[in-house]
């Protein structure tokens, strides 16, 4: 029996204080996030000088250090082989620092978001230019676009977002390096997926990438950290950015918000 409504009353007041406490929760919660990727950015901005320094002359040293061995004739040839591999190799890893650093930028961004209906496959085929660059080479692409479909998105983001998961594909596919995008409506939704040919996830790791540096990566994906950047970005446009299992490989599908 609840005379005179004090226990409706006092109920009213515990899921009050329950609100309120997930509430501060949250906003904590979003508080270290910026200031993470505040503190973020701000690293890669001190490391990126020094890096690009330092990709520069491993390139200088690998384009002329095979004339200067030649010099010491058939003896050195073991020694020159594995010159120029550890040279390659290091290329290769501060390569790859240096892409890094540029995730850790995007992901501290605190740009202006600007919405507007944007053309999805123009996007796409800006930003698959933008990662061949990239990678130094063309990517084989197979296309399945339905046409003239608009998403609501800021352009810089989605532009990001769709680099990275191109270059993640890329990745995932090794040598290979043959994906295939596809660009469909889905009720109030467009999909665009991007299915590359690496070696695949689970069934129990499909879904949301929830972290930087995931358990998931040795097992198919290219590029963790720049994978989640990606989804940061899209989260940002009131998307979603999720794994999906194949039979070979794995899809990466950006779910966007239709705008016609």
């Amino acid at each position: 029996f609840d005379e005179g409504g004090e226990l409706s009353h006092w109920i009213s007041i515990q899921r009050d204080i329950t609100d309120r406490k997930r509430m501060e929760a949250r906003l904590l919660e979003s508080a270290r996030l910026a200031a993470a990727g505040q503190l973020s950015a701000s690293l890669a901005t001190e490391l990126n000088t020094p890096l690009a320094s330092v990709v520069s002359s491993l390139e200088w040293l690998l384009d002329r250090m095979p004339a200067l061995l030649d010099q010491l004739g058939d003896r050195a040839q073991p020694e020159v082989k594995e010159v120029l591999e550890a040279l390659a190799d290091a290329q290769k890893g501060a390569s790859r620092m240096a892409a890094a650093t540029s995730y850790l930028q995007l992901l501290g961004s605190t740009g202006v978001l600007s919405r507007q209906a944007l053309p999805l496959a123009e996007l796409v085929e800006e930003a698959l230019a933008d990662a061949e660059r990239q990678l130094g080479s063309a990517l084989p692409v197979e296309r399945h676009y339905e046409p003239d479909l608009l998403v609501l998105a800021d352009a810089a983001r989605l532009s990001h977002a769709l680099r990275l998961a191109l270059l993640n594909a890329a990745l995932a596919s090794g040598k290979r390096n043959r994906v295939r995008l596809d660009i469909t409506a889905v009720g109030s939704r467009v999909h665009f997926g991007i299915d590359d040919v690496g070696p695949g996830i689970t069934p129990e790791m499909a879904g949301a990438l929830g972290a930087p540096f995931d358990a998931r990566k040795p097992q198919g994906i290219g590029d963790a950290l720049g994978l989640f950047v990606a989804s940061r970005l899209v989260a940002e446009l009131e998307g979603e950015l999720v794994l999906v299992p194949r039979a070979s490989g794995t899809r990466v599908e950006l779910r966007l918000t239709r705008a016609n």
